[in-house]
């Protein structure tokens, strides 16, 4: 485990990049400073296609395009079918603890729970996040300018022979029916973009005091209290949803620091001093249809938010939450954000 330099003055956050794994140090004023630091990797790709007829994407695209994505993952990667040369599982994984399918598209938590965030968790969440598009029709033809692309984001260390899955699944699109019409989608070009294990989310740290931040919604973030979306955000109810994804995501997919949940109290006395400031949040709902599990309501939060006061120190996690999207549903594209943080000159000069 790396080490994070002596914090002089300010909230700051300081980036290592040990054998291939983030390392995140996120500096606290509080109580002497103490930094969060779990570890996280991840792989990306993307594929671009063109439609084999017209067609026009629903507004809410996610649930149509992962429901692609599983059905061409499962027809290359179920580990029954493999074995026996028969059809893929049709419903529940008959070796869920052995299957490629299962553990990139519908994991089960791990035996012991690594944390107590994913104890009595049925699924986890999964290291497939696609990244779609944001709402909004589009109408795809065969003869466009410019092809269609899908992003994938594969959390965590890669096994043996996961980027072979992932493209044979891409390049299975073209096979797997769309909506209603039954259009394909036919794969022009696949490829892994950037080193594997690359670092996510982190840009350098701010070099002044960060007072104001404005979160772009890019696509619906499903925040809920209780049982119901929460509309009305504040920074801290924001804060907490954040870490408690990110520790859930480093203890299965990454490294956790078991001394980062004393570190979180600091920092979420902090983030009660942050103040609301202008939105423009409105409430987005829409239906979902899966041939196995029939209609689900689906919704979210679009639009923009700002936060006023001490929001240096949270910088880095909020970037992170770029990377890792937040809230619940990322697996159909939700919770994708984007952070515009504003700053002012330090004191006396000091970064």
């Amino acid at each position: 485990m790396g080490t994070c330099p002596a914090i002089t003055w300010v909230n700051t956050a300081v980036l290592a990049w040990p054998g291939g794994s983030l390392f995140i140090c996120l500096a606290s004023a509080l109580a002497g400073g103490d930094p969060l630091s779990m570890q996280l990797r991840a792989t990306d790709f993307q594929a671009a296609y063109r439609a084999c007829r017209p067609f026009r994407l629903p507004h809410h695209s996610g649930s149509l395009l992962r429901g692609a994505l599983g059905r061409a993952l499962r027809r290359v990667a179920c580990h029954a079918a493999s074995l026996t040369a028969s059809p893929p599982c049709a419903a529940d994984c008959a070796e869920p603890r052995r299957c490629t399918y299962t553990r990139l598209f519908d994991p089960l938590p791990p035996e012991p729970s690594p944390h107590p965030f994913v104890r009595g968790q049925t699924r986890a969440p999964q290291p497939l996040l696609p990244l779609f598009p944001p709402p909004g029709a589009r109408h795809l033809a065969p003869h466009d300018s410019l092809p269609f692309k899908i992003r994938l984001r594969l959390l965590g260390p890669t096994h043996p022979g996961d980027t072979d899955v992932l493209f044979t699944a891409l390049e299975a699109f073209d096979v797997i029916p769309l909506g209603r019409e039954g259009v394909c989608l036919r794969l022009e070009s696949a490829a892994q973009i950037g080193p594997r294990a690359h670092r996510i989310g982190l840009d350098p740290p701010p070099s002044s005091t960060v007072h104001r931040v404005r979160i772009t919604f890019d696509t619906p973030a499903w925040l809920e209290r209780g049982d119901s979306l929460a509309v009305d955000l504040d920074f801290r109810f924001l804060f907490r949803s954040i870490y408690r994804r990110l520790t859930v995501l480093a203890a299965l997919y990454g490294t956790p620091e078991p001394d980062d949940d004393a570190r979180f109290q600091r920092l979420d006395a902090l983030a009660a001093q942050v103040r609301t400031g202008a939105t423009s949040l409105r409430r987005a709902g829409w239906k979902r249809r899966s041939t196995r599990r029939g209609t689900h309501e689906m919704q979210g939060l679009l639009g923009e938010i700002s936060f006023d006061g001490p929001l240096t120190a949270f910088v880095p996690i909020l970037r992170l939450a770029e990377a890792i999207h937040i809230g619940k549903a990322t697996s159909f594209g939700l919770g994708r954000i984007t952070v515009d943080a504003h700053g002012a000159p330090a004191p006396g000069g000091a970064a």
